[in-house]
């Protein structure tokens, strides 16, 4: 199966989000595009699609960032149709 860049990026951001995420605090995208070596505006992009399709919650405001929603039913198929 071949993955696109924007399917392996989404990837590595869910992952990161859900590694580095602890007891409700946000993980930021500055964090995450330093440890995944990812361009910021890239990473916002792939954010955006990842909120709408309801992997991933954003929270605004000074330690505001992005949660995951539930990871209980998250599949290779599921994040590459995003």
């Amino acid at each position: 199966m071949k993955v696109s860049t924007r399917v392996e990026c989404g990837i590595l951001a869910l992952t990161d989000i859900a590694m580095h995420q602890s007891e409700g605090k946000p993980v930021t995208v500055s964090s995450i595009s330093s440890r995944q070596d990812l361009s910021m505006k890239y990473l916002e992009q792939i954010l955006m699609v990842l909120r709408q399709s309801n992997l991933v919650r954003s929270m605004k405001g000074f330690k505001g960032g992005y949660v995951p929603v539930s990871y209980t039913h998250l599949t290779l198929p599921t994040t590459s149709r995003v």
